[in-house]
């Protein structure tokens, strides 16, 4: 288990939102047993929060400065910043209460990762660019548990 995830009295406040969160969509997971796709967007969600919880926890460990890291944190900042302004969509069609908390909590990870890039520390701003993706990536995963599986398209 994610020592964020236990309670431990080092854990960022972020944690705690993913936590409950997870917590929840797994136990809808487990209502979803009749339904394999629900089920598994469901499972992906809650793996999705429990990774981002675990990037937030490691990047509170980060503080050395990498010169080297700079272009490839970069380059991931950029993807994250992407995929942090699909969460708006997703919040809009998962039909989850706390959608706008995904968002902020989203939103608010990617500027930490922002900040810690402008301040050299590459590392940290590889895990919470990754955190905020992965709190979009959950989000997508609970829209997609909402949403009805639609039949393929037919060749005419």
């Amino acid at each position: 288990m994610l020592s964020w995830a236990t309670g431990a009295p080092e854990a960022p406040p972020e944690c705690a939102f993913l936590n409950a969160r997870a917590a929840e969509l797994l136990e809808r997971a487990r209502q979803a047993k009749g339904n394999d796709f629900q089920f598994d967007r469901l499972a992906s969600a809650t793996d999705n929060l429990l990774r981002a919880g675990d990037r937030i926890f490691s990047a509170r460990k980060f503080e050395r400065v990498d010169e080297n890291e700079r272009r490839d944190a970069a380059l991931l900042l950029q993807k994250c910043y992407f995929r942090v302004e699909q969460a708006e969509y997703f919040a809009g069609i998962s039909g989850e209460k706390e959608s706008k908390q995904y968002v902020a909590l989203a939103r608010s990870l990617y500027q930490q990762a922002r900040t810690a890039y402008d301040n050299r520390q590459y590392d940290r701003a590889r895990m919470l660019g990754e955190a905020s993706s992965l709190v979009v990536m959950a989000l997508e995963n609970i829209a997609h548990a909402a949403l009805k599986i639609p039949d393929p398209p037919v060749i005419k």
